[in-house]
């Protein structure tokens, strides 16, 4: 299997069941979305040793399977949020994933939301949240969107707004 790796999370995790603490306390983690370069296996969020004095720097720990292919990882959050939320996004199948990673290790994906007729916009570009509070999702919008990696650029677009029960509020 050939991996084709989306946006990484550069901040550095530091894992406890209570929630993430600052990087430089505890036991920093490297977050990885990434997907099989022929859309043959499971896309996955992956979980990397990032401390330099651990005996297993640079290895992957853990990884969460997202139970489908061809998702195209673009995006996830470079906030570490207070509760251990993390959003991915899928390009090309316009979904939505989000991840409980309070304990990076041990973590799971808890929802994908999935795009619906009803759902004017598409193709998830981007993150944005802070350490607390809700989450944003720059989209394009799906009228002006082919499945072009130019139409994100040229396409206008909006904000899908997750709450803290990590679903969809709105567009």
């Amino acid at each position: 299997m050939r991996v084709a790796v989306g946006l990484c999370l550069v901040v550095l995790l530091g894992g406890c069941r209570l929630g993430l603490r600052d990087a430089r306390l505890h036991e920093p983690y490297l977050l990885v979305w990434a997907g099989d370069d022929d859309r043959h296996d499971e896309d996955f969020l992956a979980v990397l040793d990032a401390d330099p004095g651990s005996r297993h720097y640079g290895r992957v720990l853990a990884t969460i399977p997202v139970g489908s292919t061809g998702n195209e990882p673009h995006a996830i959050n470079t906030t570490a949020r207070a509760d251990g939320v993390v959003v991915a996004t899928g390009l090309r199948t316009d979904r939505v994933f989000v991840f409980d990673l309070r304990d990076p290790l041990h973590g799971k994906l808890v929802r994908v939301i999935e795009p619906t007729a009803a759902r004017i916009l598409r193709a998830p570009v981007a993150v944005v949240t802070e350490r607390t509070g809700p989450i944003f999702v720059a989209e394009a919008d799906r009228a002006d969107f082919r499945g072009l990696g130019r139409d994100v650029l040229d396409a206008p677009g909006g904000l899908l707004e997750i709450d803290l029960d990590r679903r969809l509020v709105r567009e």
